[in-house]
């Protein structure tokens, strides 16, 4: 029996005098928002909107308007309700989650972690960053005076949400643009009771650092970069937990405060006595000496006088504005504010913004303005012309002529005009929209927001488009640039044809041949790869250089037909250096075994380039010939590069992992830990025995061993038997006492009067911060093994700190849990993986950036195995070590 509470100020002085329950019988509601008379309520697989007809407090109607949400983890279905400036109404929801919503309009789906965005007057919804595109755990959404928007996530940082406005089911992810923290709830500073300084910068709720952050955006292109300023408020008591922000009637910021020690629902049992049940509570933080903002009569006034209340600067009146007069004749409304926004003073430094809000009011109410739409599509102010597009798209089955407007804007001077143009085009079905935003794209620079958009708006549209282009309909012959960057973008099998064609057309630069052979080779089958295999087919060497290339790096290992040695063999021997390491990438790729002698010609030489001496070692690996004498000397030669030796140890442990691992121990015992050394081992099937086994036969000294395992800690192996060999070898107790709860309670005890400096030492001296960040550490772009530390004091309590140390298999943190992928060819693929509704397995691997796409039909075993952090890496630290670097983590994350 959950409810909805209002509380009542009737006096003004800030406190609330009043509470009345305004709606019970609700089952875990997640998220609510007032609007139109009454409150939308997200609530389990329905989003019901609740209404008080006599006033007295207490709901009397109860509307379930859609169902059909996702209830796979309850604190992850819909939440964090949010009205955009044109009366849309945003929310989110997380992991766990698989929603199919009926709508008028047909299913809206929304797989795994997403954001929501709903058209009440016409009950759209669509789903965006579908399928895992940004954030894990959306907990909050916010929007600028100009309608530009964020998302924040529980785990991972800050995003742009704008880019992602086009409802696609294409993969691919979202750049963020703040580093991460326990954000949920996120508000816009306005309004007159606000510090000038302050106004139009953001507060941001982190219940992980006990504190409400501020940051400020500066434009970057068609986006935003991100700039932190101090917080508003922080608190040295742990159990404040900021969870939702909002700037409330007053001008003052209100906080709901969780009050709360545990804070995640996978690190503690849900019948933890500690958890507070009770304590939850609302602060309001005001600004001394400042007056609060005037208490404004919305209901009742006439449409006039309402109008004239759209030019306050408190965010919370305009919005009530715009709903109050929803509430009455849509046509009357419209008209007045054509007239209202004509007689507005262009001298008035506001005008573009009160233009701006004239728009927003049409597009809340569903009131189509042309003539209001083309004035703010004219305004001066970038920002007011980008979300004049943006409504163009939106109006565009109600106006005559959208895509005329939608030429203006993805023709604008200002990127974030033609991001908003693009976003638009993506979103209109129409196959001449899609050509404009390829102009946008292809006459002006693009930046990685305009190409996000771009890419997603093309894969939306690609049934529209390709069937004009198909028909004839659409034709590009003005600027063929454009239909190169449509197709580039494309993904599916009816491009062929087009790429095909226009590989050969002397209309596309050297510069677009790339594109199109990367499209070819990513989507054509043995007839197509086998054409642009052909030298005859290309006109230039370049271009054929291209297409050699671009079949190498394809992710797909589909092999042309025909006879591949009477093709590959001239470029060994023409003494092209590129085209022939190319053509020996090929050679491997493909096993042509009939190259075999040719191949080996080449990494005997040491006289040919480097590159193909390189390129040929690395290819006897993939062929599968008798070269383990050729390549076992090599590694043993003192006359050829580090690259070369660590190239023929890679082959060398595809044809034979023994000899490759006797002399992998060789290299290990002469201090030479690298990556390229161990990786050979640690990502192919039995690779990781091969080199203990190997190990044991010969002296390992101390410190060989330790940089051994501090770099097969780095890599996140899993090899628990060669981490315990390099462990003994180098010294270091690797036994793990026995859990016992005695054992953690003594040791919290002893750590409270444990020295931080030393346990930091500590913390570095062990490796620990190789696989976890703590304050402003980087990892060179790549992601840390681990999770970040920074507020892990102030998440976990010292007990369950000492667990995490000691026995990391105990609990694995939520994201954390390593798979092991291993291809039906013994490669070996470690990393988490990504959930996805594509059979392929989606895994961001260990010390890499970015995400894999595995084919499923390339996979032989996949396996859960638990924490990367295998058990006993602290278990040789000494008692005193221990406690300092256990107070050294309680400490990070307190205020």
């Amino acid at each position: 029996n959950d409810k909805i509470i209002q509380l009542t100020d009737t006096d003004g002085d800030g406190q609330a005098d009043r509470s009345t329950v305004f709606a019970d019988g609700l089952n875990i509601p997640t998220g609510l928002e007032t609007a139109d008379g009454g409150v939308y309520v997200g609530q389990g697989t329905d989003l019901l909107f609740l209404r008080d007809l006599d006033d007295d407090g207490h709901a009397d109607e109860r509307q379930v308007l859609l169902s059909g949400f996702g209830t796979g983890d309850t604190h992850q279905a819909i939440n964090s309700f949010t009205w955009s400036p044109d009366g849309e109404l945003f929310f989110c929801q997380g992991d766990g989650i698989e929603s199919r919503v009926e709508t008028p309009w047909g299913v809206s789906s929304l797989y795994q972690a997403g954001v929501y965005r709903l058209r009440p007057g016409r009950l759209q919804l669509h789903g965006l960053l579908d399928d895992f595109m940004g954030p894990g755990n959306p907990w909050g959404i916010v929007f600028d005076d100009w309608g530009q928007s964020l998302v924040v996530d529980g785990a991972g940082g800050i995003s742009y949400l704008t880019p992602a406005s086009i409802p696609a089911k294409h993969r691919l992810r979202l750049d963020r643009i703040g580093n991460p923290g326990g954000y949920c709830g996120v508000e816009m500073i306005n309004g007159r009771h606000m510090p000038e300084s302050m106004r139009g910068q953001f507060v941001l709720n982190d219940f992980k650092s006990n504190s409400v952050r501020r940051f400020a955006l500066s434009p970057d292109g068609s986006g935003y970069r991100l700039d932190w300023k101090e917080p508003v408020l922080k608190s040295s008591h742990r159990n404040f937990r900021p969870v939702d922000i909002r700037i409330g009637p007053d001008g003052a910021i209100y906080i709901a405060d969780f009050y709360n020690t545990i804070i995640c629902h996978q690190d503690d049992y849900f019948r933890d006595p500690t958890r507070d049940l009770h304590h939850g509570r609302i602060w309001r933080l005001s600004v001394k000496d400042s007056p609060f903002a005037p208490k404004l009569k919305i209901v009742g006034e006439s449409i006039d006088e309402l109008l004239e209340q759209l030019k306050s600067p408190e965010r919370w009146t305009r919005q009530q504005v715009k709903f109050e007069l929803g509430k009455r004749d849509t046509s009357e409304v419209g008209e007045a504010a054509v007239r209202w926004a004509r007689r507005l003073k262009n001298d008035d430094k506001l005008y573009e913004r009160h233009q701006f809000e004239a728009l927003a009011l049409c597009a809340t109410i569903e009131s189509v303005q042309p003539q209001l739409l083309r004035r703010v599509l004219r305004a001066k102010d970038h920002r007011a012309r980008a979300f004049a597009a943006r409504i163009a798209g939106r109006w565009h089955d109600r106006l005559a002529n959208a895509p005329g407007l939608l030429k203006i804007a993805a023709n604008d001077s200002h990127p974030l005009v033609r991001l908003e143009a693009i976003l638009a085009c993506g979103q209109v079905p129409q196959a001449e929209c899609t050509k404009l935003a390829a102009l946008a794209v292809v006459d002006h620079p693009r930046d990685k927001w305009i190409d996000y958009a771009f890419t997603q708006a093309v894969r939306h549209q690609e049934s529209v488009w390709m069937a004009a282009l198909t028909n004839g309909k659409l034709v590009f012959e003005e600027n063929p640039g454009a239909l190169l960057a449509v197709l580039e973008k494309g993904g599916s099998k009816k491009v062929l044809s087009k790429l095909m064609s226009l590989a050969k057309s002397d209309a596309i630069h050297a510069e677009g041949l790339k594109g199109f052979f990367q499209g070819i080779a990513s989507l054509g089958g043995p007839n197509e790869l086998r054409a642009i295999l052909e030298p005859g087919f290309h006109k230039t060497r370049n271009s054929q250089t291209l297409a050699w290339a671009a079949l190498r790096d394809s992710a797909r290992v589909a092999r042309p037909e025909g006879d591949l040695a009477a093709i590959l063999r001239p470029a060994l021997q023409e003494g092209q250096a590129e085209l022939s390491g190319i053509a020996l990438g090929l050679i491997g790729r493909w096993r042509v075994g009939e190259l075999h002698d040719d191949v080996t010609v080449l990494a005997d030489n040491p006289g040919v380039p480097h590159a193909v001496r390189l390129a040929a070692v690395r290819a006897l690996g993939q062929l599968g010939g008798n070269d383990i004498r050729r390549l076992a000397g090599l590694i043993d030669s003192g006359d050829v590069t580090e690259e070369l030796k660590l190239a023929a140890l890679d082959s060398l442990s595809r044809l034979d992992m023994s000899a490759a691992a006797a002399h992998g121990a060789a290299l290990l015992a002469l201090g030479q830990a690298t990556s390229g050394v161990l990786s050979p081992f640690v990502n192919r099937e039995g690779g990781g025995r091969a080199l203990t086994a190997a190990l044991a036969k010969r002296e390992l000294g101390a410190a060989p061993a330790a940089a051994a395992l501090a770099k097969l800690q780095s890599l996140g192996s899993s090899e628990a038997e060669l981490m315990n060999h390099l462990s003994r070898a180098a010294g270091i107790e690797n036994t793990v006492p026995a859990y016992s709860a005695e054992f953690v309670v003594a040791l919290a005890r002893e750590s409270a009067e444990g020295d931080a400096a030393n346990g930091r030492r500590v913390f570095q001296a062990a490796g620990c911060a190789v696989c976890h960040k703590i304050g402003p550490a980087t990892n060179g772009g790549i992601p840390f093994i681990g999770p970040e530390l920074d507020t892990i004091g102030n998440t976990l309590s010292t007990e369950r700190i000492i667990e995490e140390v000691l026995w990391p298999g105990r609990h694995v943190k939520e994201g954390y849990s390593l798979t092991r992928v291993t291809l039906k060819t013994g490669a070996v693929h470690m990393g988490y993986e990504q959930r996805s509704r594509s059979d392929d397995v989606f895994l961001r691997p260990l010390s890499q950036p970015g995400t894999i796409r595995i084919p499923r039909d390339e996979v032989s075993t996949q396996a859960q195995i638990g924490s990367a952090m295998t058990a006993g890496l602290t278990a040789g630290l000494k008692r005193g070590p221990l406690r300092d670097l256990i107070r050294f983590l309680t400490e990070q994350g307190r205020n």
